[in-house]
């Protein structure tokens, strides 16, 4: 299980996701997908290495995050179709942004 992850409204958060398993598991993968139904986010993420992948949430779309603690998922499709969640109602704390430093 991954730790809390912690964004503060109207700023950019950027993760590393790294796949672990068997090399010829890792490499069917086709795509990873991170949801966050409580404010309402899918994102497919960027493969930067066969066991790498990267996602990122702007600010502009952080702007309108609700402060509270949210869960997300992780979910990999397989090529052969095959949808596994990896990461299952993990936290996603929204913190209320506070400075005005532009």
């Amino acid at each position: 299980m991954m730790e809390i992850i912690t964004l503060v409204q109207g700023d950019d958060l950027g993760l590393d996701l790294e796949v672990t398993g068997a090399e010829e598991v890792v490499q069917d993968i086709k795509e990873m997908i991170f949801s966050c139904l409580d404010e309402k986010i899918t994102r497919k993420c960027t493969k930067i290495e066969d066991n790498l992948y990267y996602m990122e949430i702007t600010s502009e779309e952080s702007q309108s995050f609700v402060p509270k603690i949210a869960t997300f998922d992780i979910t990999i499709r397989f090529n052969d179709g095959k949808v596994v969640t990896k990461v299952y109602q993990n936290r996603l704390q929204v913190l209320k942004k506070r400075n005005q430093i532009e």
